[in-house]
């Protein structure tokens, strides 16, 4: 996993093209690089890249496009409205670079940056994603951009800009996928050999092709089938259900590997985590942020992120333009302070690529143990960061599928939080019995939605249905545990196993279906996982995760080495029949004693990194097991 950081100059923040100074940059570079980072992130600012003015005549008529007070020339950038300037400064930059032995991710249509607009004048007021004279000059700067640095051994990468969908509110799918498009295939005409990723943030999941405004506009789905790599930006503070519990506890250490698996597993695509950050001093302390990071490094590296980029490089707490004079929260983001010195904190970064460097090997995929189904008409994100919790604390890999995308072949499946009378369509209620009967294990949990058919596959007898919103305890074989449930159902258990009540009255059944098993439990416990602000934190309280266990149980193939904490979350990497390294990472605030569980028959062969016997808080033990001769 290449480690790096997003890039303004220490001296001059967003304005440091206009204010150039590469001796400035050349130093904070490297400083940068005793991280041991190998990639930065850089953005050609719109505004500043192709300054294009209007030439207005009598009665306020626009006659004209302009630079810089001149109409435009015929030759040259000059001709598409970029600067010449700037490109030579970009290019001084990218020599830079080059010489400190970073490659480069450049944004290429930098019109949003941390709160502000930064449009050229002669757009102001029109609509950047849609309008035809906007498109025909983005994609001459995009032309232009490509075209002189394609070749540039530095460049490692480009996306369409930073955070695009923030430009402009659409209201549904179709323009947003068809501006990726354009622009996308404006950089392939010119460079068919860089990867692009989307550089986008708060994409959501289109279990449905809708072509009306009821569905999501920017999506996963459309992202990845058009770039190479998807991005991810997890901020606890602009990430739904990722600011409600302290962030170096064990919901937040899995914030950044949880999306970016969320991401790149209903797109078929990697997932960079492209910027991650922590906000102001007063938001996260240094000694919370250093542990929050560690675990974040650790986690993104075991679930097989490619790039994990720090926002950003430099604080600026006393900048004193916009849009740091606007907002509190992008004054105090760097590595460096506002003396050049390096933050405490920044030694995380050190120390984990230390330790990849001196890796003997790669670390190869972890095998994904189950499927979650994500389905209409639910909060998609609770219901996946909730499945991805508790398969963590349960020892188990999840990957995600939207229920209208193919349905990957999986031992387990679950599909949390059916919600409404649209929440599963037949055909996919249908592919998932049939992966049951085939002999899979199929695990339906209900808001609040109503499973039809039921008598042609369920044995119970069902009666009714009422709407409630209470905290009920779900009580099982040697566990309780508090949930919110959101409607009761009445139901006589008839031929069904009954595995957990409420009240007396069963939630959970399970029965044969085929070769395998079918198994409804009518609350949502995953929701309430992500959405409780305390309950994944305190598995001693909240054992849901045991649910997970007894459902992989018989289905998912034991592995060599599980957890003895549900805080410590434990990967198996093969690296062939006898022999697979182990991962730990301890979530908790406390240290953890003897993490590892091994299976009969295997041992621990050699340590690359931390000991078996203690594994300190936010650190990860990583070791070589093989079978017992």
């Amino acid at each position: 996993m290449l480690t790096g950081c997003n890039y303004w100059a220490s001296h001059a923040a967003i304005d440091m093209w206009r204010d150039w100074r590469p001796e400035i940059v050349a130093a904070d570079l490297d400083k940068l690089s005793t991280l041991g980072f190998k990639i930065v992130r850089v953005f050609p600012v719109w505004r500043d890249f192709q300054p294009l003015e209007i030439g207005y005549e009598v009665m306020n008529w626009p006659r004209e496009l302009r630079l810089h007070g001149q109409p435009l020339p015929r030759t040259g950038a000059g001709q598409y409205g970029v600067d010449e300037v700037m490109l030579d400064r970009l290019e001084a930059f990218l020599n830079l670079a080059q010489q400190k032995a970073f490659k480069v991710d450049i944004a290429l249509i930098t019109g949003w940056m941390s709160g502000q607009m930064f449009t050229p004048p002669a757009f102001a007021g029109r609509d950047l994603l849609t309008d035809p004279l906007v498109l025909r000059w983005q994609t001459a700067l995009v032309r232009t951009l490509v075209g002189r640095f394609k070749d540039h051994p530095a460049v490692a990468a480009w996306s369409p800009g930073n955070e695009t969908n923030c430009m402009q509110k659409l209201a549904d799918r179709q323009p947003a996928a068809l501006w990726l498009r354009l622009i996308a295939d404006a950089i392939r005409a010119i460079d068919p050999n860089h990867p692009i990723y989307s550089g986008m943030h708060s994409l959501a999941s289109a279990s449905i092709d809708r072509i009306d405004q009821e569905g999501p506009v920017w999506t996963i789905q459309d992202n990845a089938e058009i770039f190479d790599v998807l991005t991810v930006h997890p901020y606890p503070l602009f990430t739904p259900l990722c600011d409600i519990s302290r962030p170096d506890e064990f919901r937040n250490c899995f914030h950044a590997a949880a999306e970016s698996v969320y991401y790149s597993t209903i797109g078929n695509r990697p997932c960079a985590v492209e910027e991650f950050g922590a906000f102001a001093r007063m938001f996260m302390g240094d000694d919370v942020k250093r542990d929050y990071l560690r675990a974040a490094l650790w986690n993104c590296w075991t679930h097989g992120c490619p790039e994990f980029l720090w926002w950003c490089a430099c604080s600026h707490t006393f900048a004193h333009v916009s849009p740091y004079t606007w907002s509190s929260c992008e004054r105090e983001l760097g590595l460096l302070d506002e003396d050049g010195k390096m933050y405490e904190f920044a030694q995380v970064f050190r120390d984990f690529n230390a330790v990849m460097k001196r890796l003997p090997l790669a670390l190869p995929p972890a095998e994904f143990d189950a499927v979650c189904v994500l389905t209409e008409a639910q909060n998609s994100w609770a219901n996946a960061y909730g499945c991805f919790l508790l398969a963590e604390q349960a020892g188990l890999r999840v990957r995600f599928v939207g229920s209208g995308d193919p349905l990957p072949e999986a031992p387990l499946y679950f599909v949390p939080g059916l919600c409404g009378a649209n929440g599963l369509s037949q055909p996919g209620y249908e592919a998932l019995l049939q992966r049951a009967e085939s002999g899979a294990r199929v695990v339906f949990t209900c808001k609040d939605a109503i499973l039809a058919p039921a008598d042609r596959y369920w044995h119970f007898i069902p009666h009714f249905v009422e709407k409630r919103e209470d905290i009920v305890t779900v009580s099982g074989d040697g566990y309780a545990f508090k949930v919110k449930r959101f409607r009761r159902y009445g139901i006589e258990p008839g031929e069904a196993e009954i595995g957990a009540r409420v009240d007396g009255e069963p939630v959970l059944f399970e029965q044969k279906q085929g070769k395998g098993s079918i198994v409804l439990l009518t609350v949502p416990v995953e929701e309430y996982a992500a959405s409780a602000p305390e309950a994944i934190n305190r598995p001693d309280e909240f054992p849901a995760y045991r649910l997970y266990q007894k459902w992989a149980a018989g289905f998912v193939a034991e592995r060599p080495v599980a957890s003895n904490h549900p805080k410590c979350s434990v990967s198996c990497h093969w690296l062939n029949a006898d022999s697979a390294v182990a991962v730990a990472v301890n979530n908790a605030l406390d240290d953890c004693r003897k993490p590892l569980r091994l299976a009969d028959g295997w041992k621990i062969q050699e340590s690359y990194h931390g000991t078996p016997d203690l594994l300190p808080h936010h650190d990860a033990l990583i070791c070589r097991m093989v079978r017992s001769k």
